[in-house]
């Protein structure tokens, strides 16, 4: 099978291994995907309630594009309000690709500390919700598991940076994250790289991951709820990736929605995306 051009490929030093589902990173550095670990920590930013900014859904729409709200379309990056982080549509919008591979069981036997998904499995994780979905699928601990060839409009990404890679990625260091009790007040401040992707410095730190058993919206893949230890700083995309910054990398546009460079891209597979 032959793939379009990789846009974290395209952006980084970086060789990858591919045996039928199974994809590695043989050797390399730079851009990636988040791990799905890294994904929710960074949405939940520092919070243990539904949604990053509390548990009323009524107040959804101040921090996402959806069924609402959005007319049927996506809407440019960075519209609404962004969390403790200073990181926008973590809900909503478009769905967003994880590194990885999706089991509806994995957080049974999940490690606490980095983990990094299951081995070989026929899907991978999409969170966040989209343009098109309710708020039970913009909760932060809401999983679900796609086809890594799938290309839908409602279907996007952000990368991520390890902290340790931001000097040959010619970024400069971002501030000292400030103490979660003021991140809402205070969030770091971004970065930006060549192509003007701002990224924002997550640090380290534990959170609980997964849903509670009461939350009635829930699935079991959501559970059990789970402490979980990130152990290494590491730079998130303030915005999912837009249209324009893709075009500047990789030279074409895949998108189904356009009319803005400043649009999530979408209609890009999880392979295409790495």
């Amino acid at each position: 099978m032959r793939w379009r051009r990789h846009i974290c490929d395209a952006m980084s030093v970086r060789t990858y291994r591919i045996e039928g589902d199974a994809v590695t990173i043989a050797s390399g550095d730079g851009y990636r995907l988040p791990t799905e670990a890294e994904w929710e920590y960074a949405c939940r930013a520092g919070t243990a309630t539904r949604f990053s900014f509390g548990d009323d859904e009524n107040a959804l729409g101040q921090y996402a594009w959806n069924s609402a709200n959005s007319n049927g379309q996506t809407h440019p990056v960075g519209g609404k309000q962004p969390n403790a982080f200073g990181l926008y549509d973590m809900h909503g919008n478009v769905w967003e690709w994880c590194w990885d591979g999706y089991d509806a069981n994995y957080y049974k036997q999940s490690p606490a500390v980095d983990p990094h998904g299951p081995g070989v499995v026929a899907h991978r994780v999409i969170r966040g919700g989209s343009l098109e979905d309710g708020p039970q699928f913009a909760r932060s601990a809401l999983r679900h598991g796609s086809t890594p060839k799938n290309r839908d409009s409602n279907l996007g990404f952000r990368l991520a940076l390890d902290q340790s890679e931001a000097a040959k990625a010619s970024i400069k260091p971002a501030d000292r994250p400030k103490p979660w009790p003021t991140l809402r007040d205070n969030p770091p401040k971004p970065i930006a790289n060549s192509i003007g992707m701002k990224l924002v410095l997550i640090p380290a730190g534990e959170f609980l991951m997964g849903s509670p058993e009461d939350d009635k919206d829930a699935d079991n893949g959501e559970r059990p709820q789970h402490r979980v230890r990130i152990t290494r700083p590491f730079y998130s995309g303030a915005t999912e990736v837009t249209q324009g910054q893709y075009r500047a990398v990789l030279g074409e546009n895949p998108s189904g929605f356009k009319g803005s460079d400043d649009l999530p891209v979408e209609r890009v597979s999880w392979h295409e995306a790495l």
